[in-house]
């Protein structure tokens, strides 16, 4: 499903990630992953199948993976994305930030430092505030 999406299915990072992965009656739907680096976390590979989108499989699962990052202790969780920035800030609680804001361990990263061009947004949510992520299902 990465592949064919064009994102990444291996390669740096992919050790240190968690993923997720959605079904609707046993067929897998969307997957998404967060890749894990001390109290910051990356959210990387969120897809969902062509034939799925439009049903909120990709809110639900990204809320999932904020919801995991929290129960794990992250305090921040960062995206980079070329297409869903205003999904991100609106329904799941994003804020554009620039590059300049990533942490050092982010900013080493393959997806932020070779895969994702510089005119993808960047992102943050910052998570050691509850009330962050109950705003961001309040706005759905």
């Amino acid at each position: 499903m990465l592949s064919a999406e064009g994102l990444p299915a291996e390669g740096p990072g992919f050790d240190r990630t968690e993923f997720l992965v959605m079904d609707d009656a046993g067929r897998i739907c969307g997957c998404g992953g967060i890749e894990g680096y001390g109290d910051a976390g990356l959210l990387r590979s969120l897809v969902v199948a062509p034939d799925q989108r439009g049903r909120g499989f990709g809110v639900a699962l990204a809320r999932r993976l904020v919801g995991w990052a929290v129960e794990h202790g992250l305090r921040e969780l960062y995206l980079l994305t070329e297409t869903a920035a205003p999904l991100f800030e609106r329904k799941i609680g994003f804020d554009p930030v620039s590059r300049d804001e990533a942490p050092p361990e982010i900013r080493a990263t393959d997806e932020f430092a070779r895969q994702c061009p510089a005119s993808a947004v960047f992102m943050r949510q910052r998570l050691d505030h509850r009330s962050r992520l109950a705003n961001a299902r309040a706005r759905a």
